[in-house]
């Protein structure tokens, strides 16, 4: 709480995240030729889990050009279909071809798609 002259001008909360509930998909920028995708895991409330986990990808419509997490401990190729997360996050690189994209990821239980 933030009080100025005795008045409240602001006030913040600070919650800590629950348990992975869902996989998000945020594309960046959808007209590039290149799409860079977030993909964090989050709980029921869309808090970024601190947490990691083993990300599997799969792309239709177009090409896988890179995935990772930035994840120090965890060493794979950039190129394949399968990353950890680091932090809750990671991050897939999509390359354009023709028409609609669709990007398929799976954490365990956990999946989601988004068509771009």
């Amino acid at each position: 709480v933030s009080y100025e002259r005795g008045v409240e001008i602001g006030r913040t909360e600070l919650t800590s995240a629950g348990v992975p509930a869902a996989l998000r998909l945020t594309p960046e920028d959808p007209d590039s030729p290149l799409i860079y995708v977030e993909l964090a895991l989050t709980d029921e409330a869309g808090r970024v889990v601190n947490a990691e986990r083993e990300l599997s990808v799969t792309v239709t419509g177009g090409e896988l050009a890179g995935l990772g997490s930035g994840n120090p401990r965890y060493t794979h190729n950039y190129t394949g279909s399968i990353t950890q997360t680091f932090r809750g996050r990671a991050l897939a690189i999509l390359r354009r071809a023709d028409g609609e994209i669709t990007l398929s990821v799976t954490a365990g239980d956990l999946s989601a798609a988004v068509t771009i």
